[in-house]
C-alpha cells in the first residue's frame, strides 16, 4: 500500500539533528553543577553551543572514514586530513559559535542539504564535507585555494570577476595552513 503522505527529506533531517541535539542537552543536564535553559537559543551559557571537550578520534578510526569519503568523491585523503585538522582537530563533538558542527564543521543549511543525520557522526560528517567539497573544487575548477576559501567563508564571497580568496585574516590563514600542511 502507497502512502498518500509524502515525506519531506530535510524536514526529516532537521527532525533527526533535533533529536540528537535534546540527547546531548539531556545529557549534559546529568553532570554535576550545569544548568541548562529548555529553549535552544538562549541568553545563557548552553554547553550544546559550546559543547565539553571530546578527544579527537584516533588515527586507527578516522584513517577508514578519510579513505571512505576520499575515495568516493575522487579526493586526495591527505586534502581531507588537512581540513580536518584545521577545521576541528579531529574533535567529532566540534561546534563553533556561528553553528558549524562536527569534524569538519559543517553549518547547518550544508548537513541538510547533503541529508546528514547527525552532524556529530564521524562517518556522515567526514563523506558530507568531502562532498561539499569536492562541489567546491569542481565550481572553482580545481584551484584549491578558491576551494578552501569557499569552504570557510562560503562560495559567495569567493566569487567575482575574477574570483579570488578574500581579504579576510581568518580565511587567508585558513588556506595558508592547509596549503601548508599539504605541502604546497
Amino acid at each position: 500500500m502507497i502512502s498518500a503522505q509524502t515525506t519531506d527529506p530535510q524536514a526529516e533531517s532537521r527532525r533527526k539533528m533535533a533529536e540528537s541535539l535534546a540527547k546531548q542537552r539531556e545529557s549534559i543536564k546529568k553532570q554535576p553543577g550545569v544548568k541548562v535553559a529548555d529553549g535552544f537559543f538562549t541568553l545563557a551559557w548552553d554547553p550544546i553551543a559550546f559543547p565539553p571537550d571530546c578527544d579527537p578520534l584516533k588515527d586507527t578510526e578516522s584513517d577508514p572514514l578519510i579513505a571512505s569519503a576520499a575515495t568516493s568523491q575522487k579526493l586526495d585523503p591527505a586534502l581531507l586530513r588537512a581540513v580536518i585538522h584545521q577545521e576541528s582537530g579531529f574533535k567529532p563533538c566540534a561546534q563553533s559559535a556561528k553553528g558549524a558542527m562536527g569534524m569538519m564543521q559543517l553549518m547547518p543549511d550544508t548537513a541538510s542539504k547533503y541529508k546528514v543525520a547527525d552532524p556529530f557522526n564521524a562517518e556522515q560528517n567526514i563523506q558530507a564535507g568531502a562532498q561539499y567539497l569536492k562541489e567546491l573544487l569542481d565550481r572553482f575548477k580545481g584551484d584549491l585555494p578558491l576551494a578552501l576559501a569557499a569552504y570557510n567563508a562560503g562560495p559567495e564571497r569567493v566569487d567575482g570577476t575574477p574570483p579570488a580568496v578574500p581579504d579576510i585574516p581568518e580565511t587567508q590563514d585558513y588556506v595558508k595552513q592547509i596549503l601548508k600542511a599539504l605541502g604546497k
